[in-house]
C-alpha cells in the first residue's frame, strides 16, 4: 500500500485528497506540509474524529491525531 501512496504523491504532489469508498483521506508526503498542518494550522485541524482506516497503518496510536486543542495538543506539538 505504502508504495501505491508513493507513486501517487510522486505524480500528484505532497498533498492529495483521497476518496476511496466514500471516505475521505489527506495524504501528506511531505515535511514541510506536514509542518504547515502541525505548526501553523493546528487550531483548524485538531478535534477531529478518529479516523477511518486501521489502526495498524498509524503503528496503534490515534492520541496526537485526534488529540481535543488544549494542554496535550500544545505538548505533544512541541515534540
Amino acid at each position: 500500500v505504502h508504495k501505491s501512496l508513493q507513486k501517487l504523491s510522486s505524480n500528484y504532489g505532497d498533498f492529495l485528497h483521497l476518496r476511496i469508498f466514500n471516505v475521505r483521506i489527506l495524504l501528506v508526503s511531505s515535511a514541510s506540509v506536514a509542518h504547515e498542518i502541525i505548526k501553523v494550522q493546528d487550531v483548524n485541524v485538531s478535534s477531529r474524529g478518529y479516523p477511518p482506516i486501521d489502526e495498524s497503518l498509524l503503528f496503534g496510536s490515534y492520541s496526537f491525531i485526534v488529540a481535543p486543542y488544549g494542554d496535550y495538543w500544545k505538548f505533544m506539538k512541541k515534540l
